[in-house]
């Protein structure tokens, strides 16, 4: 017992940089079958809210309603959780997951007791937008009206939640949204007298299911560079020999200091190891130049570093909590469920032993 615990992995995750819409991360002491296993689970098993019906009533655009069904399906809905004493009465009790959790909020709309939806497992969305209104509210504010002829632009800005918590994207950062023409997602254009009205309802889901529950639009990891460098043969090497090593560097990921080293002749550092792509390029060259191998990169296969962009229906650090937390209920499951076994097959022996 005492060696299978000495032998037990400590995993760690430091956060290196956090975003609106973006998390870097490094995670230590694991391989790579678990580092991948987060990976897939950050991408496909993290429950989120997305549009799954749409009732329309009214369309008058150019758009067939499907189109505008499949077009809403895929703008992410977000929900943010309120500490206020209002809004705690809401939650359900699924204190499983981690605090803060869309799942605390809500259920599975296959899993409720309702007949059809109902507010613990689905969020409604109204859009109601007519080309005469719009141009209408745009002179009341005091916008400057489209000229006649031109088009409107409906957006997720004009999704009206009937959940204070939950509410339609409209961008994904600050950058964005101040580089836009728009108000937010693009859904369809209205002409002169064209009207949208509709009712759309969120459940909750996860990618396994459909893309569009997926809370991310990048998530991969890479390993952390190991490199090393013969100081005793660099040494001997000129100045200009260390500097053509160092640009033969296309990731510029050593710098040459030109007035360090043993022999005042310069000293070749890694200055930037997270920008090392694991190419051969200064490798080579440094064999070539020195006549031996003198640096060498390799991965590091118990470290690495990841990089994961949202969508925007879940904060950046909280698709990783969701995505440790459902990797841990995993491996508690794969525990029970072979404890189990081994409790039967041993009941099976005693049993035939007693026979």
């Amino acid at each position: 017992m005492a060696s299978f615990e000495s032998a037990k992995r400590r995993p760690s995750v430091k956060i290196l940089d956090l975003q609106e819409d973006q998390i870097k991360f490094e995670m230590k002491n694991t391989d790579v079958s678990v580092a991948n296993a987060l990976r897939r689970v950050m991408i496909a098993e993290v429950s989120t809210l997305a549009i799954e019906r749409v009732e329309i009533y009214s369309n008058t655009s150019v758009l067939l309603d499907e189109f505008i069904s499949h077009r809403l399906g895929m703008i992410p809905i977000r929900y943010t959780y309120n500490e206020s004493a209002d809004h705690k009465e809401r939650l359900i009790g699924q204190t499983q997951y981690p605090e803060g959790s869309l799942m605390r909020r809500f259920v599975e709309n296959r899993d409720c007791e309702c007949e059809d939806h109902c507010w613990r497992c689905s969020v409604e969305l109204d859009l109601k937008v007519s080309y005469d209104d719009k141009q209408a509210e745009m002179a009341m504010e005091g916008d400057e009206q489209d000229e006649e002829g031109t088009n409107i632009v409906v957006t997720s800005a004009d999704l009206k939640s009937n959940d204070d918590d939950v509410r339609a994207i409209t961008f994904g950062n600050k950058e964005d949204e101040a580089n836009s023409q728009d108000k937010g997602i693009s859904i369809l254009k209205l002409a002169a007298g064209q009207e949208i009205e509709l009712k759309a309802i969120a459940i909750c889901g996860i990618a396994k299911e459909h893309a569009k529950w997926s809370p991310v639009s990048a998530c991969v990891f890479r390993f952390n560079p190991i490199i090393t460098m013969d100081k005793d043969v660099l040494d001997r090497l000129s100045l200009e020999q260390k500097r053509e090593i160092v640009e033969s560097d296309p990731n510029k990921v050593f710098h040459l200091n030109e007035q360090g080293g043993s022999f005042g002749k310069g000293e070749i550092v890694v200055a930037k190891p997270e920008d090392c792509t694991f190419c051969e390029d200064v490798v080579v060259k440094a064999k070539e130049i020195a006549g031996e191998e003198c640096i060498s990169i390799r991965p590091d296969m118990n470290h690495f570093i990841y990089t994961v962009e949202t969508i925007g229906s879940l904060a950046p650090e909280q698709v990783v909590k969701e995505g440790l937390h459902a990797l841990k209920y995993k491996m508690q499951e794969l525990t029970n469920h072979t404890a189990a076994i081994a409790e039967d097959q041993q009941l099976q022996g005693q049993g035939a032993a007693m026979n």
